[in-house]
């Protein structure tokens, strides 16, 4: 049997922290403030995996939530699901480019993967603790 071993992107924060001139711990948000204030950061921090030989880059959505987007950008509903939208069209976007670039075949090209935060990225205040009685009704 012969194993193929895939190469996931990193932490998406730290890489992005170098794009950026924000802070981004700390911030209920966290990258995911960035698909609103600075997609090409995104975009670019996308890239800097794929450069570095990632096969499977993740979507900036880890921390990202309809009512965390809404509560924290002070935008509608809609424009939080369009966030989402973006996040994808960025990754999908760098692997354009990037494998336009490399002239990478179909076959050969790195894949995106939503990446999706648990219960607790969901809630947007890290410092406290979950309980199981919050829990149920997200399940």
């Amino acid at each position: 049997m012969c194993t193929t071993v895939k190469i996931l992107d990193g932490g998406f924060s730290g890489q992005l922290s170098r794009h950026v001139g924000a802070k981004i711990d700390g911030d209920p948000l966290w990258t995911a403030r960035f698909l609103a204030t600075n997609p090409t950061a995104v975009y670019a921090t996308h890239l800097d995996f794929l450069r570095a030989g990632a096969d499977i880059i993740e979507t900036n959505t880890y921390q990202a939530s309809v009512p965390g987007l809404t509560k924290y950008l002070n935008i509608s509903e809609c424009k939080s699901l369009d966030l989402f939208a973006t996040a994808v069209h960025l990754a999908k976007k760098a692997v354009d480019d990037y494998a336009e670039k490399e002239k990478l075949s179909v076959d050969g090209r790195p894949k995106v993967a939503g990446a999706c935060g648990p219960y607790g990225a969901y809630l947007h205040n890290a410092p406290f603790s979950v309980f199981k009685e919050d829990i149920i009704p997200y399940f």
